[in-house]
């Protein structure tokens, strides 16, 4: 199978059934845009972790900034949780206080290890919410909707019409085989690690065990070995599983096909005729060619030749070196009757089911050693001579033919809202789907119950057999020539194999509706219908399938608790938290706490150490932002003495002239040293003595 083609991928917001109504809403969008959203989600959830450390800070200050007395470890504390640093850095400044305190103070690990687990911790969910930020968008392995204007199903238009010897027709049946064959063979198999190509569907297959039992027709036309019959029975599947459907809880579908096979006698209902008295041939006769009739009912179209079920050529079962495959097939339905090949013996009678007969001609294969299968059985011993020094024992077939017949029935269910599903009897294939047979159905509903219907038609137990046999794998090269051991139930895997192909199919074939038969052969395109029903617009848009790649899945869930959580914890810390600090400080249990966390800000610490200089008048000592009045220019912070610096335009005794970094308000200006004044309004200095105080406070505001 292909992988659907990124044209056919439906963009933009729609809902996965599969994962609930809530958090199966995606947005489909391509590579580009989806990876701008990964880029996009990793800032948002940089912020949002950076914003809700700064909350977490905040409450540890705030628990413990009680007043009390401490030492100089607690205050750095303080002062280190005030600043508000990112997780990693404050856990390696709080590793330095832990290392400088150790052995200043008491107990100085017990008192900082709570904070060493918390930043180790948060820093390690920040890095797993930044990487499960990145599973909100789907990159690869996609569940997509397909959506294609082609969509529809093949029927005749007005002008022309559809048969299945359109070529047209043909060519999709084989394109359609060449597919379904080594899928069912490779992706049809137990166990969960299945190659890539087998994820294209959203469920890759179905569960087809096979149950031995007796003969499911009379017994007198099985072969007499212990249980000459076997079934393989899919059960109910639910459309959405199988077929990929997106149908809501009281639109479901369900489907069943049930497969019951049994080894027929082969000597006991043939005979051989000469073939010169055959009128229906169609090639030259060989001279004294027989063939071989097989009787297991009446032929139809075929005149007083009726009684000969199928034939095969005895010449060519000598020189052909590999198995063929017949079939007939006889519908159930009395509406599909028509279309049947011929009419069964009383010994197959089959009531409520599709019949198919399968001959398989065993030719000239050849085995090493004898074969106990009693469909494949080969017990005739030939010596085998290919030279005068290479000679050995071969096996040929029992007899040149087995044959097999095989019941098929069908079941088709669908929801009703507040009722149980309704569904129909295990019986043969029906002809059609209306409103008649389903009367409380959807329109939906009836349109995918009618592809279902014709997915099952155009593939059936006739076709598959007709596509070869497992058996063929066992040959050690194209001359017939089987060398590896030959299963005793090779009959059974036969059977099983034919069912995987059709249920490949019937995926392939329901995929092809939702993206137009004509994407796997354009000349179909006139024969798909587009004057579509509601129920069958509504099919159209319901296909789920796999896309490796091209394309993304961005959740609407995961993307909006993403963006609200980042919008949240940013508004909070912003915004929230002050209206907090603002109306804390009216309450008397949270003032002091408050006034504390202000106090140890990094801008007042500042001021308290130019006041420590006497450096500045200053006003807004009880915020979060102190300033000086009139933007008073200030030295240098350094860790030498404590020292006068130039504040104002002044000259130095070389010279110089010193302006500050930050203009003063034109007029006075005090130097630090509160003895020389300069008006700059003059052009000349004039040293009179200050009578400004340093260090002097004024209220906020002057």
């Amino acid at each position: 199978m292909s992988e659907v083609e990124t044209q056919y991928v439906k963009r933009g917001y729609w809902n996965n059934i599969e994962h609930g109504s809530i958090l199966g809403g995606v947005i489909t969008t391509d590579v580009r845009t989806g990876s701008v959203t990964i880029a996009l989600l990793a800032i948002l959830v940089t912020i949002a972790t950076a914003h809700l450390w700064n909350l977490v800070v905040f409450v540890l200050h705030m628990l413990r900034a009680d007043g009390r007395p401490a030492d100089g470890l607690f205050q750095q504390q303080q002062a280190l949780l005030r600043t508000a640093a990112a997780p990693t850095s404050m856990l390696a400044d709080w590793v330095k206080l832990w290392w400088i305190w150790r052995k200043r103070t008491t107990k100085a690990l017990a008192r900082s290890v709570l904070i060493f687990i918390l930043t180790s911790l948060f820093a390690a969910a920040t890095i797993v919410a930044g990487v499960f930020s990145s599973y909100v968008v789907d990159t690869s392995n996609l569940h997509v909707l397909v959506d294609s204007p082609a969509c529809g199903p093949l029927r005749p238009n007005d002008g022309n019409t559809f048969s299945a010897n359109n070529l047209a027709f043909l060519d999709y049946n084989g394109k359609l085989q060449a597919l379904s064959v080594p899928y069912a063979q490779e992706c049809y198999q137990e166990g969960t690690s299945l190659p890539a190509r087998c994820h294209i569907f959203v469920q890759p297959n179905i569960p087809l065990v096979p149950e031995r039992h007796d003969c499911p027709f009379a017994d007198t036309i099985c072969k007499p070995f212990d249980k000459p019959g076997v079934t393989v029975d899919s059960g109910l599947v639910d459309a959405n599983d199988i077929f990929g459907w997106n149908l809501q809880a009281h639109q479901r579908l369900k489907y069943r096909r049930k497969t019951t096979c049994g080894v027929l006698k082969t000597q006991e209902y043939q005979t051989v005729f000469e073939a010169k008295d055959y009128p229906f041939n169609t090639r030259p006769l060989l001279p004294g060619e027989q063939n071989l009739a097989a009787h297991y009912g009446l032929r139809r179209s075929t005149g007083e030749w009726a009684n000969l079920t199928m034939a095969q050529s005895l010449v060519l079962a000598n020189v052909t070196r590999g198995y063929t495959v017949n079939t007939v097939m006889r519908w159930g339905a009395p509406e599909r009757d028509i279309s049947s090949i011929f009419d069964p013996i009383p010994e197959l009678a089959t009531e409520n089911a599709d019949l198919t007969l399968i001959m398989v001609t065993l030719n000239q294969v050849r085995y090493s050693a004898p074969v106990e299968d009693p469909f494949f059985s080969a017990h005739k011993p030939f010596n085998w001579i290919a030279s005068t020094t290479d000679n050995m024992t071969v096996y040929f077939s029992d007899w040149p033919n087995a044959m097999l017949g095989c019941k098929q029935k069908h079941q088709l269910c669908h929801a009703r809202k507040g009722e149980e599903d309704f569904c129909t009897d295990l019986s043969f294939l029906p002809d059609a789907v209306n409103s008649t047979s389903f009367p409380n159905a959807s329109e939906l509903q009836i349109a995918g119950l009618q592809l279902i219907l014709d997915a099952s038609s155009s593939s059936t137990s006739y076709d598959a057999a007709l596509k070869g046999l497992n058996a063929t794998a066992k040959f050690a090269s194209n001359n017939g020539f089987v060398t590896k051991d030959f299963p005793a139930d090779q009959w059974v895997t036969e059977v099983v194999g034919w069912e995987k192909y059709i249920w490949a199919t019937f995926q392939a074939y329901i995929a092809d509706y939702a993206m137009g038969f004509s994407a796997r052969v354009p000349a179909l395109k006139e024969y798909i219908q587009t004057n579509l029903t509601k129920g069958e617009k509504e099919l159209c848009g319901i296909q789920r399938m796999v896309k490796p790649s091209g394309v993304m899945n961005i959740s609407v869930v995961g993307l909006a608790i993403v963006v609200a959580l980042a919008a949240f914890f940013t508004l909070f810390d912003l915004i929230v938290l002050k209206f907090i600090i603002f109306l804390g400080r009216s309450r008397k249990a949270l003032a002091p706490r408050i006034d504390r966390w202000i106090q140890y800000g990094v801008f007042q610490l500042q001021r308290r150490v130019y006041e420590a200089n006497e450096e500045g008048i200053w006003v807004r000592q009880d915020t979060e932002v102190p300033a000086t009045i009139d933007g008073q220019p200030l030295c240098e912070l350094s860790v030498e003495t404590p020292r006068h610096c130039c504040t104002h335009t002044c000259t130095k005794k070389n010279g110089d002239v010193v302006i500050p970094r930050v203009g003063i308000k034109r007029g006075i200006t005090v130097m630090s040293d509160a003895t020389t004044v300069y008006d700059q309004t003059d052009n000349e200095a004039s040293s009179k003595s200050s009578s400004i105080k340093k260090g002097t406070m004024y209220p906020a505001g002057k």
